[in-house]
């Protein structure tokens, strides 16, 4: 008997809500059925993803075919048509090419076979993708002109702004609670000349709350004093075809909508003047946050715990002897929630240099006193023996249910019961696997982790920024930061001698 592995996929969540997955499930099930050779042994369901954007290694599943196909789980993959594998006729080959080098036999309910991957399947794919591009670019057309008329096309009104039905028509109109808070920030910022981190303040010390009830943030206040809807201009192509943002300077007006104006040209123009200028003085770094943070993603406040951010502050000094000004660039870990919401910490600023060399200090010193040690091994080579135990187990139950399955059917009795613990059995599977996984990988970081500590101060001296936060990363599970100390959490493979 072939062992069979059927695969289902939708682009949109209305097609998985409208039964397409059913559907398809149906005629391959069939076609499955027909074949008196094949046992199906597993389901594989893909669920509002485009075979369009994605390419098959940002794919869990198709993924998840590729490691079945190289460990000879299955003999013959299934799908209703070709175009549910993808539509990119170079990612198509390749995992057509993949699958074929280790035997597996690829049927479509509507194709037929594969056999190889010539000329016929080659424009398929290629009519295919041209499809989806005609069709994208018909939406983006219509779109385009839905915006330039000035028309609504949907999503969340912005802060200040409500819905309103007009002639049958779903329409922008101003909120007359939220406007007034509006009209405030603005003030706020063109009057006072306050930042947004100092506006977010004041606005929660008065308790004045988002429209989701939450408090204010820098962020939120700097997306709205940037937003031209509040002069009567919604904003459009803020983002590209992979939802990446676009440079402000490129983004597209549409026609201004009197009846939409909360806050006048000439404060809205005064403040972005006022922004523009303090983002000026930002710009002195070639180098992005990440490349320049060890501790990034890692350090917490030890306060409230909430994750720090990285950042650079910029500013100048002058010379007290020569009186000439001179441009620092502070590197620091900051606390957002004492920032916004004036909650008292002890600290909420942590320089980058100091607290830095301090943890890379505090780790030597324990390695080099072999205050660290590996732990855990023995327990995960356990957990995983015991999970591959499961999993066999669980795919065994499986089969036994698709033959019950398929009993049922030819009888004509009730499928529902099968059906649910089918689910549940292929939702068990996925579970196990991914903790199997899951304590593979550590069982590799902790090999990788036992020929390390001897050596691990002479390797992390000798690593460029990229191996060193790799090595920090491997021992530090977190990072607790307080004035003028730190707390270590060790991954949990390691602990404290």
């Amino acid at each position: 008997m072939k062992r069979v592995w059927a695969f289902y996929r939708v682009s949109t969540r209305t097609q998985a809500f409208h039964h397409d997955i059913k559907l398809q499930r149906m005629a391959c099930l069939s076609f499955i059925e027909h074949n008196p050779e094949w046992m199906l042994c597993r389901e594989f369901k893909e669920l509002a993803v485009s075979g369009y954007k994605r390419d098959i290694y940002s794919r869990e599943y198709l993924k998840r075919i590729v490691r079945g196909a190289k460990s000879k789980e299955f003999d013959v993959l299934v799908v209703f048509m070709l175009d549910r594998l993808g539509r990119k006729v170079e990612d198509m080959k390749k995992f057509y090419n993949i699958l074929r080098e280790h035997g597996i036999e690829i049927w479509s309910v509507v194709e037929g076979e594969i056999k190889n991957f010539h000329l016929n399947e080659f424009f398929y794919f290629q009519q295919s993708f041209k499809e989806v591009e005609k069709i994208s670019t018909r939406v983006k057309i219509r779109t385009e002109q839905l915006n330039k008329e000035g028309s609504f096309t949907g999503g969340t009104p912005p802060f200040g702004y409500r819905l309103e039905k007009k002639n049958g028509k779903t329409v922008l109109a101003i909120n007359p609670e939220e406007s007034q808070i509006v009209k405030e920030i603005f003030n706020l910022a063109y009057e006072n000349r306050y930042g947004c981190s100092k506006i977010a303040q004041i606005l929660n010390q008065k308790e004045i709350k988002t429209r989701s009830k939450k408090m204010w943030i820098y962020s939120t206040i700097s997306r709205l004093l940037r937003n031209p809807i509040y002069i009567g201009q919604q904003a459009y192509n803020k983002t590209d075809d992979r939802g990446r943002k676009i440079e402000r300077d490129q983004w597209k007006l549409k026609p201004k909508k009197l009846e939409l104006v909360i806050i006048p040209d000439n404060v809205f123009y005064g403040v972005q003047q006022l922004l523009d200028k303090r983002k000026a003085l930002l710009k002195t770094s070639n180098n992005s946050v990440k490349e320049e943070f060890l501790l990034n993603g890692i350090a917490t406040c030890g306060y409230c715990g909430r994750k720090l951010k990285a950042e650079n502050n910029y500013n100048s000094y002058y010379c007290p002897i020569t009186g000439e000004k001179f441009k620092r660039i502070y590197r620091r870990y900051v606390c957002e929630h004492a920032k916004n919401k004036l909650e008292f910490h002890g600290q909420r600023d942590f320089g980058a240099d100091k607290y830095e060399r301090l943890v890379i200090s505090q780790i030597i010193q324990l390695i080099n006193n072999k205050e660290i040690k590996i732990k855990n091994e023995n327990s995960l080579i356990s957990q995983r023996k015991e999970c591959l135990a499961q999993i066999n187990f669980l795919k065994q139950k499986l089969q036994e249910k698709y033959l019950l399955l398929f009993a049922a059917r030819k009888n004509n009795c009730n499928l529902s019961e099968i059906e649910k613990d089918i689910e549940n059995l292929n939702n068990d599977l996925e579970k196990r696997e991914k903790h199997y996984k899951d304590c593979t990988l550590k069982l590799k970081e902790l090999t990788v982790l036992k020929e390390e500590l001897p050596i691990w101060e002479e390797n992390f001296r000798k690593g460029n920024f990229a191996m060193k936060r790799e090595m920090l990363n491997r021992i530090i599970e977190n990072l607790l930061l307080r004035k003028d100390t730190c707390e270590l959490k060790l991954n949990v493979s390691m602990s404290f001698n």
